[in-house]
């Protein structure tokens, strides 16, 4: 359903000449406001009427029309844009920790072995201010409540196996249902598990597709560069927790 990759010619032209990591937070505001989340069996029990394939999973651009999609339905669309846009990434699903949760699919977007991600997190800061408002709130229990604590990466080292795999580098975890560097309801809902000091995902993440880092700016697809896989999990060899 990735394919070469899609993005409307709109928002492709909004996202021409900004930094990477601006376009996921233009990329997330435009999806948020286009394409609302539901259950996959949800979907399935939509009459198909006019507005696309009905189905839980179909290509970027049906499901930008129809304006609904499932969490795995929210990553082709942002994997698309990823490939559109030359990004590398990978697709991949979480199991919680918690009894009776179905699997949940994310996505992990590339950054070079050389980006300074410290950089980019402070960035990301800015933006989020920018795009969602303060990062602190005052609940109805008159307490504060950090709404953004940073960006989290996950990295493939060379001679790890997620390195053979997606190629050497930082990727991002982003949500493409959620705000770009948002991870609380992953956490509370046992996808990922979080201490004062550790931040990690509760199993091993199973990847499903992803593009190498070292072909993401090929204009030809080789055999690896767009892949699936299933039921397999490699490991990275840590995640990277920048919080500001």
């Amino acid at each position: 359903y990735i394919g070469d990759g899609f993005l409307p010619a709109a928002l492709q032209t909004k996202l021409q000449g900004l930094e990477l990591i601006e376009q996921l937070f233009v990329l997330q505001r435009q999806m948020a406001g286009q394409i609302r989340y539901e259950k996959g069996k949800v979907t399935i029990q939509r009459e198909a009427g006019k507005r696309g394939l009905n189905k839980p999973v179909t290509y970027a651009s049906n499901i930008w029309d129809r304006g609904y999609a499932n969490c795995a339905g929210h990553c082709i669309v942002c994997a698309s844009a990823m490939k559109a846009l030359g990004v590398p990434y990978c697709v991949v699903t979480l199991r919680s920790k918690v009894k009776g949760k179905p699997k949940h699919a994310i996505m992990q977007v590339g950054f070079s072995e050389d980006t300074d991600i410290r950089k980019i997190s402070r960035r990301a800061t800015e933006l989020w201010t920018e795009f969602y408002g303060d990062t602190v709130q005052v609940n109805a229990y008159h307490r504060q409540v950090r709404l953004y604590n940073g960006l989290k990466f996950v990295r493939s080292r060379s001679g790890s196996e997620a390195a053979k795999r997606k190629g050497l580098g930082h990727w991002l975890i982003l949500d493409p249902v959620a705000k770009v560097g948002c991870y609380h309801h992953l956490v509370k809902n046992g996808y990922m598990t979080q201490t004062k000091k550790n931040f990690g995902f509760a199993a091993k993440p199973q990847i499903k597709s992803w593009q190498r880092a070292d072909n993401a700016l090929s204009d030809s697809d080789s055999d690896d560069s767009d892949v699936k896989v299933d039921d397999q999990a490699f490991d990275d060899a840590d995640i990277l927790d920048f919080c500001t």
